[in-house]
Formats: structure tokens, sequence, C-alpha cells
């Protein structure tokens, strides 16, 4: 029995941080009293390395000062109980913080009214930002104070019938309180896989659906106002000549610098403050750190008054290939929109495998879907070399896992609007087909999606 000190219940809660090289701490439980923390227990989602430290609020909104850490540890998936070398000397209202080189290790579930704050990835220790409502597997506790010893028996009086004795003192039910603080059990180890949490996946898929809007902006600027805008001379270049394949594996970090440096005129030329912002965000996700991690693997805007635009992402923090479309932006875009009539679309392949209508071993040869979206993907009359976007991006993946060092990443498709009903049909032929290259499952993550298809779409899906 151990009775808990500073920190949340020790469980195996659903959700793991997805960024790289920051700081958090948890404040919903401060230390209770002034204690020397010899040990601290958590939770951990992924086995990456993380330093334990103590925070001291300073009184001032999101101020604190560091207390004392420990060395790295690297944990293990499931309950650690991690021993610390050197005491650190906490005093009551102290809280649990920890940092993380690489993506997060602890798990948490949000809760509405919880405290826990990171730094903004460019900061230092100290750095926090942002009371966020999560509340992290992680506590500092000690035993619980032994029972009293039960009272003696009395000694016999001398006479001929000796006195009963009596028995121990009963233990009393602990209280509600006491309960509270008791040891939470462990969950057993019976839960979906690593990388199964919606939440790993979704807030990535936001940010590379703006980091696509982000660079099609700017590419079109480029395009159009070529003296205003400063960028490399290759890029220049391959803008001009409507060939930006050469350009590619493009870093983040590369992406940044450009935007960065355009910052003012993107904002003037679209009268849209928010870039920066945008920017903020998607540092999140990166992280700072040493080495690069995010890449921009193929990307295609040059003609996007009359094509749709995606990008492809790769992210190797996560072990992610993403594919991302643009939502409705230019009046193409509007026009495939309207395009409401349905059209046929093939039933990929495997899945006719698996959709037995007629008790025939086959299923349905064709599905019913959206034309305008069906049309952008697969039937765009503007290509005039016979490829398609769909092509395109296929041909993009198969670049990308035919690498061995990328064969086991995952494939996530995503997109805003117009975006995810593209994104929606190209994870439909992808996780459908019979190619051997393309891994299992394959996730679509779609942000306020149009309808995209008919009842028998619906269900094939």
């Amino acid at each position: 029995m151990s009775v808990v000190v500073a920190g949340n219940g020790v469980t195996k809660r659903k959700i793991v941080d997805v960024w790289s090289n920051y700081y958090t701490l948890d404040s919903n439980v401060p230390f209770k009293h002034n204690h020397s923390v010899t040990e601290v227990e958590f939770y951990a989602k992924r086995a990456n390395p993380l330093q334990i430290i103590i925070y001291r609020p300073t009184g001032a909104n999101l101020k604190y000062t560091v207390v004392g850490k420990s060395p790295m540890i690297t944990a293990k998936v499931g309950l650690n109980k991690a021993k610390l070398a050197t005491p650190i000397q906490a005093k009551k209202g102290d809280v649990l913080g920890w940092y993380v080189k690489k993506t997060g290790v602890i798990a948490f579930d949000m809760k509405a009214g919880a405290k826990s704050c990171y730094t903004n990835m460019k900061g230092g220790i100290t750095a926090f930002k942002t009371n966020s409502g999560r509340v992290y597997s992680i506590r500092v506790s000690k035993p619980a104070a032994p029972a009293p010893a039960p009272a003696p028996a009395p000694a016999p009086e001398p006479e001929p019938k000796p006195a009963p004795v009596e028995p121990p003192a009963e233990e009393t039910a602990p209280t509600k309180e006491e309960e509270a603080e008791e040891e939470e059990p462990i969950e057993p180890e019976n839960e979906a896989p690593e990388g199964e949490d919606i939440y790993d996946e979704a807030k990535p898929a936001l940010w590379a659906s703006s980091l696509v809007y982000l660079f099609a902006d700017l590419v079109k600027c480029v395009r159009d106002d070529p003296e205003k805008y400063v960028v490399d001379q290759e890029i220049r270049d391959a803008i001009d000549a409507k060939d930006t394949a050469g350009l590619f594996p493009l870093s983040f970090s590369a992406i940044e610098k450009i935007i960065i440096a355009n910052k003012d005129n993107l904002e003037e030329s679209h009268k849209d403050p928010r870039y920066l912002e945008m920017m903020e965000q998607l540092q999140e996700v990166e992280g700072k750190s040493e080495e690069d991690s995010i890449f921009l693997e193929a990307f295609d805007s040059l003609n996007q008054e009359q094509e749709c635009v995606y990008g492809i992402v790769r992210n190797d923090n996560t072990e992610t290939i993403m594919v991302t479309f643009r939502g409705s932006t230019v009046k193409q875009d509007w026009w495939q929109n309207l395009q409401k009539m349905m059209t046929k679309m093939r039933t990929p392949k495997f899945l006719k495998t698996v959709m037995d209508d007629d008790s025939d071993g086959k299923g349905p040869e064709e599905v019913y879907v959206h034309k305008g979206f069906y049309d952008y993907l697969f039937d765009n009359d503007v290509k005039g070399d016979g490829e398609q976007q769909f092509d395109g991006v296929r041909n993009a993946l198969f670049n990308i896992l035919n690498q061995s060092k990328y064969s086991k990443y995952k494939v996530v498709v995503t997109g805003h609007s117009l975006g995810a009903a593209l994104a929606t049909l190209v994870a439909f032929k992808l996780a459908g087909s019979t190619k051997l290259w393309i891994p299992r499952p394959v996730t679509c993550i779609s942000f306020a999606s149009p309808r995209v298809g008919n009842k028998s779409f619906a269900e094939a899906f």
C-alpha cells in the first residue's frame, strides 16, 4: 500500500504526445508536503529516454524554477519505477515535470480543467506556455504508515477463572480520501497496439494540411511575382520550368526558412495574418532537434488552377508517410465541388474478394462516388500525358516505401474540406489494392469532409 505525495494515478491512459525535444510539467496534484524524492513512477507508451524534473512555481503564471533533475532514463513500455541515484528535495507546492528528446513517452488523458503545460520548443527548460487539459500517468508516492500494533491481552487475574483475553483491535475500513490515495492497479496489457490512438495521428494530419496550404501559396506567389520573393535560385528555376521533382525531399526546416523570410509578403498578398501562427503550430510537431526529421517528399501545385493540390510528408519521428490534399481554394476546386452527380468507380481488387453480395466469392464490380471528386483524381481532361493525380500519388509513395529504411512506415491520407473527400477516395483505392508494397492498414483522417459516395461505397469503405 502506498500514499500519493504528488502526481496522478499511474494507469494505462490512452494518449501520448507526438512532439520531440520539449519539457512538460503536470501541476494537477502538487507535492502535498516536503519530500525527499528517490523514486518516480510513470506509465510509458513508448520506450524512449526521458529526464525527470522537479519544478517550483514562482507565483507568476506559467513561471517556474528548477529544483532538481535526474539523469536521462530509458523507459520501457508499461509501468516504470525510476530510482533516482541522487534524491531531489521537493517542498510542498512543487510539481512534477520531465524532458523528452524524442517523441512523447508518458501516457495521458484529456480532462476539462486539468492543468499541465509544455515548452514552446524554441525555449528552454522553463519557457512554458499554454495550460492544457491533460492528466499524465506520473506520480511520487511513499509507503503508507504501518497500522498500529494490536493491543496486548490483559494479564490474567489470580482468580479461579481467568478473565477472557481481549481480541486484537479490528482494522477500520479506509475513508474515501484514503482510498483515493491508495495505489491504483495497472490495467492488463491487452490494449490496442501502439500507434492506433487516433490522437497520435490527428494532430500531425492537421498540420500536414496546413503545410500544403502554405507551400502552395508560396509557389503561386513566386510564380506570379518572382522579383518580390526571396527563394534559392534552384527553387525559382524549378518553378519557372514547372518541374519541381528535383527539389524533394525538402526538409521542414528549409521550408520554414523560406516561409519566414517571405512572411510579410505572404501576409500582404493574401491579407491573412495567420502565417506566423501556422508556422508556430508546425514547429510544435517538428520540435527543436539537432537533425531534420520531417520532409516534404513530393508536391504538386504548379497547375493548381486546374488540378487538385497534394503533398507527401515523411515524418521520421512517428515513422509515417502522410499524403495530404488541399481544400477548396481556386475556382476549379469549387467547380469540382458542384459536380454532384454520381459516377462509377471500380471496386479495388482486394475488396472484391471480401465483399460477396451474390454468394459467388466476388463483390460488386463498382461503387458510385461524387463525379467532381472522382474526376479530379482519376479522369481530369487537363492531364495531357495520360497520368492522373492518383497515379502521381501512387508512384511517389512507391518511390518512398520501396526504400528499405521506410518500407515499414505507416501510411496516412488526410485533407480538409475538398481535400478530405479526395483523401477518402485515395485511401479507399490504396487500402483495397492488391499491391504488396502498400503497408496495411491505410489510415484516413479527414477534416470537414463532404459526402463522397453512395451507400455501396460507404459499405465498401
